[in-house]
């Protein structure tokens, strides 16, 4: 479960670089992903 949410995450990491280059919110909102990812992780342990 947790690869699959790493592989998740990989695929919304690539498509909001993506965004970033045509918004300055895009890098607001990577780095709250990884915030995201960061609380999953201690969740899931």
């Amino acid at each position: 479960m947790v690869y699959s949410s790493l592989n998740s995450l990989v695929l919304l990491s690539a498509n909001t670089v993506e965004f970033w280059q045509f918004s300055p919110l895009g890098l607001f909102t990577l780095m709250s992903l990884l915030v995201l990812l960061a609380l999953l992780v201690v969740l899931g342990q």
